[in-house]
């Protein structure tokens, strides 16, 4: 009776970890499909985004033209787009120091002055970094 309960726990102990492996296991397939998707064929290269797609949908001639001018049109909007948004960022970024300073005494005015400026050293310390890992 005594080998029957450990055999029956053993069995309930064994199926536990079969399902929590072979949930893991799916978990991993995900994880590694969505990796091989958006890291390895659909990058942030253009190329290989290109590549990963023909590849997989067995695209025809026509396809592939008509993609690389989608792609082409895309870049363009992409590029008009970010160029955009950089001048509206920094007007509103003047805007916003513009009237922190209206509100500031003379002297204050110089002390944020000096904050600004520190603000653009530690933006092009992170930007210099983030040049520096990118081409690892």
């Amino acid at each position: 009776m005594k080998n029957t309960v450990y055999i029956i726990i053993f069995a309930i102990v064994c199926i536990f970890i079969g399902g929590v492996l072979g949930f893991n296991v799916s978990l991993l397939k995900e994880k590694q499909f969505r990796s091989d998707l958006y890291r390895k064929g659909f990058g942030q290269r253009e190329e290989d985004r290109f590549k990963f797609l023909n590849k997989r949908l067995n695209l025809s001639e026509e396809q592939k033209a008509k993609l690389e001018k989608i792609f082409e049109d895309g870049r363009i909007e992409f590029k008009n787009l970010r160029e955009e948004f950089v001048k509206r960022t920094k007007q509103a970024r003047e805007d916003l120091y513009r009237k922190i300073e209206e509100i500031l005494t003379p002297q204050q005015q110089e002390e944020f002055k000096k904050i600004k400026e520190g603000f653009k050293d530690r933006f092009n310390i992170k930007k210099n970094r983030l040049r520096r890992t990118d081409n690892l």
